[in-house]
């Protein structure tokens, strides 16, 4: 997703992202370290909402510099991430198989993000690689909050971030929570 405004907007909006210019020769570890940074970045969903990886999750830099004041870890053991100081974090754990029954974290998930989202809070959902769990979360709660169908909730989602791809266990149960939601089951 770009940012509208050009360059001047973008460093703004993102002065963490921005440098004058790598050293000529044999950049130092700092820097280093900032240029592998932005491959972890997570994606901005909507003004609210990000979604990524674990790496996302514990960067502070990243974690402060986008206002984001709470994280929702979804994985097998969510409580080995460090999340920034100060930054409120709800643990899921699930595995990324098909047979996982992720339906049961929909209601917690969403209360999590509800009370961010009312409260003009910034909240990161992340999984292992910002791919499968956290896209069914993030999808359920687009539906859920906005109205949307799964089929435009994905596609917002897919907007923001193209590598998302729910497992076939996980598509069927948003599925099923989308003819709860709308009445067709």
């Amino acid at each position: 997703r770009l940012v509208g405004g050009g360059d001047s907007a973008f460093s703004a909006q993102y002065p963490f992202l921005c440098e004058e210019a790598l050293p000529p020769s044999g950049e130092g570890r700092a820097e280093r370290q900032r240029r592998q940074r932005r491959t972890f970045l997570p994606s901005r969903v909507d003004e609210h909402i990000f979604i990524g990886g674990k790496e996302c999750a514990e960067d502070a830099e990243t974690v402060r510099h986008l206002g984001i004041t709470r994280v929702l870890s979804i994985l097998q053991d969510p409580h080995g991430v460090r999340v920034p100081q100060g930054t409120l974090q709800l643990c899921v754990s699930i595995e990324d198989e098909p047979d996982q029954d992720i339906s049961q974290h929909f209601d917690e998930c969403y209360r999590f993000m509800d009370t961010a989202v009312s409260a003009g809070q910034r909240v990161l959902v992340h999984c292992k690689m910002g791919k499968s769990r956290s896209a069914t979360v993030v999808v359920v709660f687009l539906m859920r909050r906005y109205g949307r169908s799964l089929k435009e909730a994905l596609g917002q989602l897919k907007a923001a971030r193209r590598q998302v791809h729910m497992n076939s266990g996980f598509h069927r149960q948003a599925e099923a929570y989308e003819a709860v939601l709308f009445g067709g089951g």
